[in-house]
């Protein structure tokens, strides 16, 4: 029998509390020459500090203004690192000292000392809605030291370095924690948490972000902290359009319906899986930019969010495009394409004297770019011929409407010959639904993925003659 795993996070709770709760706490700056001066440290309302910096002194010192300073109380010492200047008063009173006050949102902070250039590290990110991990991840159950038990553990390799991701709730707050279980340094472990956080909103639908606190250790149990940091990032991304479930019965009202599925074709994205998922955001900038995109026109506005699927469609395409090579071009044998452009440029070259051939120059460069290459509809295709995802006529119809919407038609108005026979409602469902199935399949996902546009038939008021999960 396997033993537990058991995590450490009371006292970096602790810690996370005493800054967050509470009343705003008085601070001594003990360096930047600014005399006479003390600051109030508090959280803000959404996410992120606030430090008000107040001086008898007219002028505010320009140290406090470009560089960090240290807030000191009692034992405890913060070093704002890094922070914008969000507003400035000033006071004169008759027979009295002037009274300044800055206020900076603080982007960065951290504890007495930096972090050492390698150690163990986590990272905590106080979340505003649980953690979905029940039925879309294989996960575990752990130990923590503040007295439960709590399932959500997934385990994940990018590089060959171990990460685990789980969440807790404590004093009714929900908190995300990552770590290495290895020796690295901070700026790695970051760029891995990174790629994993988008990886698995990918798949839950959740970008948890905000304040971001980090934990350095010296020993591999990471029981006692040796120093800690804080970084503000930009805000959570959320949405209701997870990739998968294995409970049909969460998505669907009839009882009958859903048990069709119990047949083990839905099934929740295990460890293997999700660390090639992980690993495909981690390698590229592209590859990253392109699950981002998905992930942030999920929780768009209709205005926006068949667009930005359109454009990840197309960066998926280009992606396996670039990859395969020859093998998806109309000729397939390079010598012989190459072969087959220079006789093209030499009619073209027959008609130097012509003066109705005013864009030689356009056709030069069209057939030594594109005589050989897909169409853009056939270039969107590639993913699919090329993982064996069947698509439907409506699929094929939501793809050709792609272009109209980067071409500037973003709400598919009628045009003269051309009449929509599909809304952008449903255009976005399907869309993203695709782009879901190219990266789940690509990744090695065995079971189905759900359907957004038939799920969301209500919505279009229209029946989807489609599997409420689609097969891939």
């Amino acid at each position: 029998m396997n033993m537990r795993k058991i995590k450490y996070v009371r006292e970096e709770i602790a810690l996370i509390e005493r800054l967050v709760n509470g009343t705003p706490r008085y601070y001594k700056i003990v360096q930047n020459e600014v005399d006479n001066s003390a600051a109030i440290l508090k959280k803000a309302f959404t996410k992120g500090f606030d430090a008000w910096i107040l001086t008898r002194k007219l002028e505010i010192k320009d140290e406090v203004k470009s560089k960090s300073f240290t807030l000191t109380r009692g034992n405890n010492l913060v070093i704002i690192k890094d922070f914008f200047v969000a507003n400035r008063s000033e006071r004169i009173r008759r027979g009295l000292a002037p009274l300044s006050a800055i206020k900076v949102n603080v982007n960065e902070m951290r504890g007495s000392k930096e972090h050492s250039s390698t150690a163990f590290f986590k990272t905590f990110i106080p979340i505003s809605k649980d953690f979905k991990w029940h039925s879309i991840f294989d996960d575990d159950v752990i130990d923590l030291d503040t007295g439960k038990s709590v399932h959500g553990l997934l385990t994940v390799k990018v590089d060959n370095i171990s990460l685990d991701l789980y969440s807790f709730k404590h004093n009714s707050k929900n908190y995300l924690v990552l770590e290495a279980t290895t020796e690295i340094d901070l700026e790695t472990f970051d760029n891995y948490c990174w790629s994993t956080l988008i990886a698995v909103a990918f798949i839950n639908g959740q970008l948890w972000q905000g304040d971001q606190f980090y934990f350095s250790y010296q020993d591999m149990d990471m029981k006692v902290f040796d120093t800690w940091s804080y970084v503000r990032r930009r805000n959570s991304i959320t949405s209701i359009y997870p990739a998968i479930t294995s409970n049909p019965h969460s998505w669907m009202k009839d009882s009958d319906d859903a048990d069709q599925y119990n047949d083990g074709s839905l099934v929740n994205i295990g460890s293997t899986p999700l660390s090639k998922l992980c690993q495909w955001v981690h390698d590229k900038d592209m590859h990253k930019s392109i699950a981002l995109l998905i992930i942030e026109s999920k929780s768009a506005s209709l205005l926006l969010m068949p667009a930005g699927f359109a454009i990840a469609i197309e960066g998926l395409a280009t992606l396996f495009e670039l990859k395969e090579g020859e093998k998806v071009k109309p000729i397939s044998n390079k010598a012989r394409g190459v072969e087959f452009v220079n006789k093209l440029l030499q009619v073209l070259n027959d008609y130097d004297d012509d003066e109705h051939f005013v864009g030689k120059k356009i056709l030069r460069t069209n057939i030594m770019q594109n005589v050989n290459r897909a169409t853009n509809r056939e270039r969107l295709l590639i993913p699919f011929n090329l993982l064996g995802i069947e698509i439907s006529q409506d699929d094929r119809m939501a793809l050709d409407y792609r272009n109209d919407l980067l071409h500037g038609n973003v709400i598919l108005e009628p045009i003269v010959r051309k009449k929509y026979e599909m809304n952008t409602t449903e255009l976005s469902m399907r869309l993203m639904t695709l782009a879901n199935a190219i990266i789940m399949k690509n990744i090695g996902y065995n079971g189905r993925i759900l359907n957004h546009v038939k799920l969301q038939e209500q919505s279009m008021e229209r029946v989807i003659q489609e599997d409420h999960f689609r097969k891939i």
